[in-house]
């Protein structure tokens, strides 16, 4: 019985010695977080937290010196946890939920080949790597058949994805998109055509930034299948009806802000 508490008081101890070095290692990371912090006055700091209680905290500098400052002098403070961080107090999201709006362009629509998109996106970021967001944006496309004029339109739905490559100021990135362009019932201004799968794939640069939103650059390539019927008329005008069943495959340059 003697043996049995001596073995069961060794095997607490233990415990207890393992929770403690663990605990001490999780402060141990916390308090060597690097960081950025903003000022009230303007100043901004980046380093290594090393101390840290309920009204200051010591960081430590790339240059080798440490500071205190008082959490009640601070604006904002970012971790490397979730944010990556760089000079002049620029910065780019880890993780989190974000808002894209953004413009697409390509051709000209006078000369009858142009293409313009809209484009919506409500995501996650799930790591530093990976975004994922569901989609909805609005087309207009200009092209020509056997030299006659063709004008489609799309209301799209589509689910996208994206894929960092850098983890710089200004991060490269591939991205894509896969859905279906859903023809409207009222095609004023467009062909008779149907609704159609479409897909989209491209690579970009997301610019850091000291706000929350950030500037998006993208060069794609957008795919979109429809058919349907069009009529026109000859040099000699006799009008002529033509159904057609192609691929939209045309280059998208396309512009965007992305807010946290």
């Amino acid at each position: 019985m003697k043996s049995l508490r001596i073995v069961s008081g060794l095997i607490l101890f233990l415990c207890s010695a393992l929770l403690a070095t663990l605990e001490a290692q999780q402060q141990e990371s916390k308090t060597r977080e690097r960081a950025m912090i903003k000022m009230i006055d303007g100043s901004l700091y980046i380093g290594n937290i090393v101390q840290e209680n309920s009204a200051n905290l010591r960081l430590a500098l790339p240059t080798g010196d440490t500071i205190t400052i008082s959490k009640s002098s601070t604006r904002s403070i970012k971790g490397d946890d979730k944010f990556l961080l760089h000079k002049e107090g620029k910065y780019h999201y880890k993780k989190g939920y974000f808002y894209h709006a953004g413009m697409g362009f390509w051709g000209d629509a006078a000369e009858e080949t142009g293409t313009t998109q809209m484009q919506f996106l409500y995501g996650v970021r799930l790591n530093e790597l990976y975004s994922v967001a569901a989609g909805m944006g609005f087309e207009f496309h200009s092209t020509r058949l056997a030299g006659f004029p063709i004008d489609t339109q799309f209301a799209s739905l589509f689910l996208y994805g994206r894929r960092y490559l850098t983890h710089k100021k200004k991060r490269l990135f591939v991205d894509g998109r896969l859905g279906v362009g859903l023809a409207g019932q009222d095609q004023e201004f467009a062909s008779d055509h149907g609704s159609g799968f479409q897909f989209q794939f491209g690579s970009g640069i997301h610019f850091a930034s000291r706000k929350q939103h950030r500037f998006v650059l993208t060069m794609g390539w957008h795919f979109q299948k429809t058919a349907g019927s069009e009529s026109f008329l000859d040099d000699f005008g006799n009008e002529i009806n033509a159904d057609f069943d192609i691929w939209i495959s045309r280059p998208v340059l396309r512009f965007a802000y992305e807010f946290h």
